[in-house]
């Protein structure tokens, strides 16, 4: 968000550009008081955001889908956190599939490149990949 706001982007998205003035932020803060300051209006901007993705979505006919990924660097509890992302993401239209079912049976250690860098590691991403593959294909075939 810091960066949108730095390089002026959110001037092209008038709703966006709203919450922004509201928080104070047009005149851009270090990055520190930016955070402090936008982040009171998170909810916002997350419900703001979805809206326009559904919105554009639909308005092309595109279902739009969220998955959830559970990342191992996170200190978040998957299944709240999934909860609180879907309230969001349900009420803007999207349809939500809930990726960390496939991989809370995996050890944190398998699920990252190294023990000191919580990027997914190649086993994990192709776990993601197969049960993406799934959830999509149950979601078209139930369209039909």
């Amino acid at each position: 968000l810091y960066k949108i706001v730095e390089a002026g982007h959110h001037r092209e998205y008038p709703g966006l550009d709203e919450i922004i003035t509201r928080a104070g932020l047009q005149e851009l803060p270090g990055r520190i008081e930016f955070e402090r300051r936008a982040t009171p209006f998170l909810p916002e901007i997350y419900e703001w955001g979805l809206h326009s993705i559904a919105s554009y979505c639909k308005a092309r006919n595109i279902l739009p889908v969220m998955a959830y990924l559970f990342i191992p660097e996170s200190n978040n509890d998957p299944e709240k956190e999934f909860e609180e992302l879907s309230e969001f993401a349900t009420a803007q239209g999207f349809t939500m599939i809930n990726l960390s079912e496939y991989v809370k049976d995996m050890k944190e250690a398998d699920m990252k490149i190294a023990k000191w860098d919580g990027h997914l590691s190649l086993t994990a991403h192709q776990q993601y990949g197969r049960a993406l593959a799934k959830e999509l294909s149950l979601i078209i075939n139930s369209k039909e």
